[in-house]
């Protein structure tokens, strides 16, 4: 009976000890040779910047702030292509490519690239790739999905809005 007390005792210290070596590294920046997974919640705006005459290609700058799990508060910075397979608002399809910086409470930022699809209803979805970056991030690697809604661009502006989800995982 004593031996399964003390097993007993010993195997709830250890599961104790485990979830708060586990909460701590969650919650704190994170180290060298470490592998998590992370969700990002990113909205933000965006501004045409060029246009081809045809009007199925244009090229936009895009900024916004959010959250990303066990980075805390996150910006990003980035500008992509789009390219349609007819001038809006008659197009069926679009396809986007770009990068983009992530930049966490520590200033440690995150090299991003992407390739997605949308369709007419400016709801688009693809995967994202980890390239490096700087600080604790420096060479990283890491990829995921990605997915968002768009707003058209105001017409006077040229400027609009989206949501930016990600869900992944980094090696770093």
């Amino acid at each position: 009976m004593r031996k399964k007390l003390v097993f007993a005792v010993f195997l709830v210290l250890t599961i104790f000890a485990v979830s708060l070596v586990t909460g701590a590294q969650a919650c704190g920046p994170p180290t060298k040779r470490d592998f998590l997974y992370f969700v990002a919640d990113v909205p933000g705006t965006y501004q045409i910047t060029s246009a081809n005459p045809s009007g199925t290609q244009l090229g936009d700058v895009f900024w916004g702030t959010g959250t990303a799990s066990w980075m805390g508060k996150v910006s990003t910075v980035g500008a992509e292509v789009l390219v349609f397979n007819a001038p809006p608002p008659t197009f069926t399809h679009v396809s986007l490519t770009g990068t983009f910086t992530i930049t966490d409470n520590w200033g440690n930022t995150l090299k991003v690239t992407y390739q997605c699809n949308a369709g007419a209803t400016l709801q688009y979805y693809g995967t994202f790739q980890i390239a490096g970056g700087t600080g604790r991030f420096e060479y990283a690697t890491g990829s995921g999905v990605t997915w968002g809604t768009t707003t058209s661009p105001d017409p006077t502006t040229g400027q609009g809005t989206y949501t930016e989800l990600l869900a992944g995982w980094i090696s770093f």
